[in-house]
């Protein structure tokens, strides 16, 4: 069963942020990271527990083709996206909410 899915203002920005610097970087590319990444959403909201426990409830999920996992919780019926963050940054510096 889909669950909904609530992006929080956190990874709305991580979201903005990815694709903008990959448009800049290649023409088009960003296009095809909010593509990658709305794949990664639609898998996750029909199979939340598939992904990896990265932190207490909190389940990764890697945005394929691009170097950003979705970091999210599940809920009764809701799947709630706190960050989408870059796998070579530090995680310390950067709060999952």
């Amino acid at each position: 069963m889909k669950k909904e899915v609530i992006l929080t203002d956190r990874a709305e920005t991580d979201i903005t942020e990815a694709a903008t610097w990959y448009e800049h970087q290649k023409l088009n590319l960003g296009t095809e990271f909010l593509k990658s990444f709305e794949e990664t959403l639609e898998f996750v909201s029909l199979h939340p527990k598939t992904c990896p426990k990265k932190h207490k409830n909190f389940r990764g999920a890697v945005v394929h083709f691009f170097l950003y996992v979705m970091i999210y919780e599940e809920e009764k019926n809701k799947i709630i996206i706190y960050r989408v963050l870059h796998t070579k940054r530090n995680p310390a510096k950067r709060k999952i909410s």
